[in-house]
């Protein structure tokens, strides 16, 4: 079964690694990505639907999940090399972001995975 799946945290560490896995199986990935043009144009080229939308503007996330199955919640700050991490905006996305996004899965029917968490306290295969 072909699933559709929109990626909230798509150009991220846990994006990267979790969009060519949907690919791989077949599923229908859309990438809700910001303000990053390359990185949406590298998505587009691989076959994801990438779309404008930003957790934290509640406005563009209906459009951004609506007609999708599930949304993978995969949106977090990682700190940069060299660089202090932006533990506000983090905590904005935490809190604000994921409340932001559970009303837009909940107004368009579609299920939402938070996969943040997991995916930190997992060991490596």
């Amino acid at each position: 079964m072909t699933v559709r799946a929109a990626i909230v945290g798509a150009t991220g560490v846990l994006g990267r690694q979790v969009i060519p896995r949907l690919i791989e199986r077949g599923h229908q990935v859309r990438a809700i990505v910001t303000k990053e043009p390359d990185a949406a144009a590298a998505l587009r080229r691989v076959g994801v639907d990438a779309v404008l939308g930003d957790i934290l503007n509640r406005a563009t996330l209906g459009h951004a999940v609506g007609g999708c199955d599930v949304a993978l919640h995969l949106a977090t700050v990682a700190p940069r090399p060299g660089k202090a991490a932006n533990l506000t905006l983090n905590d904005r996305i935490r809190r604000e972001g994921t409340a932001n996004l559970i009303e837009a899965c909940r107004e368009n029917g579609v299920e939402l995975v938070d996969e943040r968490r997991r995916s930190c306290s997992r060991q490596p295969p």
